[in-house]
């Protein structure tokens, strides 16, 4: 893709779209309950009225200028944190309108433990609630985070947060084109389970995309599944998919990217 619009609504939301957006040089467009330097301020009382009306508003002009900031982007990403009413509430303002404009929209959802109760229920809901105007959709539970790297510290949550949400962006953005993505929406169910992971030796790539396969978003049986790699690899590299039975009808795609040394990433989406 040329051009993605990132977007953090609400604290968490922005904090890992500034990493996610400083980490590719690309441009962030975020959204908060409280003014500050780098964000458009965005009150309770407008997402508020905007949410709970039916029809227009004299509200309407004011979301749809803050998109026209990112209308010209072939892909917008909606980072939010949905342990948090306002990013919930302001996600599904915002999904409205970018359906309404018909721009491309991935939600990338931070879920809470299942055992906050109902701040667990509410994200459930609210998930139901964007179906109708997202395109697509990944969820990073807590919960998942801890199966999946069972000895971290909770302190080091938030740098998971960055990390996962930085390898789904970067790796769709630097090797899927539109219709790749175009097709993807096409045969999703709107929500994308997915596995990362990176190695810098080629003896261990067999290996490396073992750990991603393992992953904990992904679904027992894949169904539809596109498989990425990103680093200096070729197809040649890659003959050990013939040999497994679950992935060998899948979509791969290789970008050889010499710009990141010997460092492999591997992103596996089904859908």
């Amino acid at each position: 893709m040329k051009y993605i619009c990132i977007s953090g609504l609400g604290n968490n939301g922005i904090r890992i779209s500034r990493y996610v957006s400083s980490s590719l040089n690309v441009r962030s467009m975020n959204l908060s309950i409280e003014p500050g330097m780098d964000v458009i301020f965005v009150p309770q009382e407008k997402v508020s009225l905007i949410e709970s009306e039916k029809i227009s508003t004299d509200y309407d002009e004011f979301f749809i200028n803050i998109l026209n900031k990112c209308k010209q982007a072939e892909l917008l990403v909606i980072i939010a944190d949905l342990s948090d009413p306002y990013a919930i509430s302001l996600t599904n303002v915002i999904g409205r309108f970018t359906k309404k404009l018909k721009m491309i929209t991935m939600g990338i959802f931070i879920f809470p433990f299942k055992s906050e109760g109902t701040r667990y229920e509410k994200a459930i809901k609210s998930i139901d609630d964007f179906k109708e105007n997202f395109d697509l959709m990944v969820i990073i539970g807590k919960d998942e985070i801890f199966k999946a790297f069972s000895d971290i510290p909770i302190k080091l949550i938030d740098n998971v947060q960055n990390e996962l949400t930085y390898m789904i962006v970067k790796n769709i953005y630097q090797s899927l084109s539109i219709q790749d993505y175009i097709d993807i929406i096409s045969k999703s169910k709107k929500i994308m389970g997915f596995g990362v992971s990176i190695t810098d030796r080629m003896d261990k790539l067999k290996e490396a995309f073992d750990e991603a396969a393992s992953s904990p978003w992904l679904d027992e049986n894949p169904g539809n599944t596109f498989i990425i790699f990103n680093g200096p690899i070729n197809e040649n590299d890659l003959l050990f998919l013939n040999d497994d039975a679950k992935y060998k009808n899948s979509k791969i795609k290789v970008n050889t990217n010499n710009n990141q040394g010997r460092r492999i990433d591997i992103l596996i989406l089904n859908f």
